[in-house]
């Protein structure tokens, strides 16, 4: 073989290795599979936290009508933020061990910060707790829509939570029992996507 064809074919082929490395690398920024076990328990931590807390103040109040102080809101999500801090920052490492991992992670502290800002905004205005909450889920559907989490469904578990704030506005009598309903289903949605993605990534199936 000539001597330029040779070395044409060798140039040729470390190309071809440097692509395959670079394709490699990009795959596992967008593996959600790592660090799933981290966000699992954080996740959890929420839907536990979000439960017992709900449970309690139901328990106090079992109006179906969103009507609690808004200082009573403003402790809730504290509490939940402070929960949710303690598992982000015992898996930090995992939970940021790839691009898709610090989306996620973007997702929730987006999430949280907004309701700590909404709920702070509510008490300084003395503000109803049905326009308080109502916004919460406005909020946090919309952070779901902006900050894409590439899991399957997201976009349309935001319209969901969006839509589920402005049923509250619509069906004020029942409004704090949709907000207790869309707390403690969201969290399980999350965790039912997450497991979506490994069944259609196991079966090799492109992600919508």
């Amino acid at each position: 073989m000539p001597a330029e064809l040779r070395a044409r074919l060798d140039e040729l082929i470390e190309e071809r290795k440097a692509r395959r490395a670079r394709l490699s690398s990009l795959e596992e920024e967008v593996d959600m599979q790592r660090g799933r076990g981290a966000r699992t328990s954080v996740i959890g931590g929420i839907l536990v936290a979000v439960a017992l807390i709900n449970l309690a103040f139901f328990l106090a109040d079992p109006s179906p009508a969103a009507n609690a102080p808004p200082r009573r809101l403003l402790v809730l999500v504290v509490v939940v933020a402070s929960v949710t801090s303690m598992f982000i920052v015992g898996g930090w490492r995992r939970l940021t061990a790839n691009l898709a991992g610090r989306q996620y992670i973007r997702f929730v502290i987006a999430g949280l910060a907004f309701l700590l800002v909404n709920r702070v905004r509510g008490y300084i205005l003395d503000d109803s707790a049905l326009s308080i909450m109502s916004s919460d889920l406005l909020g946090l559907g919309a952070c779901i829509c902006i900050v894409r989490v590439p899991l399957p469904g997201m976009m349309a578990l935001g319209l969901a939570v969006a839509g589920a704030g402005l049923s509250m506005v619509l069906l004020p009598g029942y409004s704090r029992l949709i907000f207790l309903v869309v707390t403690a289903v969201f969290p399980l949605l999350m965790l039912g996507l997450d497991r979506l993605y490994r069944r259609v990534r196991d079966h090799g199936e492109p992600l919508p």
